[in-house]
């Protein structure tokens, strides 16, 4: 009898439009390692913060992964000064029209463009020592 409670309750749940079939990206156990490998940093402040939220939000998940799929075969360049992801993402909002500091779901996670451009802004806060006015200016290849 009870199978077939939850089962209703599912059916009701799909029925009212409660549910989606939009897939969340997971985390990798080699996040960290892989966008240090970028020049990419989780955080100069709070690491074990970014950490958690990488762990739980798919948000962060997402900004982390669209990275890595940016920087395929390329890495920032001057990696004395890597750029903290949290830096990041402030800039991806503020990028889609956002605050630095407001969640936004993952859905709006996905523009490339966006990410380029906060990346971009990110980099220049860090390195007003480099004039950069376009991305590929600020990234290198990776030999291998």
């Amino acid at each position: 009898m009870r199978r077939i409670e939850i089962a209703l309750l599912v059916m009701t749940f799909v029925a009212a439009g409660c549910a989606t079939t939009e897939v969340t990206p997971q985390p990798t156990p080699d996040l960290k390692r892989q966008l240090r490998q970028k020049n990419i940093i989780l955080s100069e402040v709070n690491e074990e913060q970014v950490r958690k939220w990488l762990k739980e939000d798919p948000s962060y998940q997402a900004i982390a992964q669209n990275c890595l799929q940016l920087f395929k075969g390329k890495k920032l360049i001057d990696g004395e000064r890597p750029d903290p992801l949290e830096v990041i993402m402030g800039r991806y909002r503020e990028e889609i029209g956002g605050e630095y500091s407001r969640w936004i779901p993952p859905r709006m996670c996905n523009d490339l463009n966006a990410l380029e451009a906060a990346i971009l802004k990110a980099w220049k806060e860090r390195h007003p020592d480099i004039p950069a006015t376009r991305f590929e200016e600020i990234v290198e290849a990776v030999a291998g």
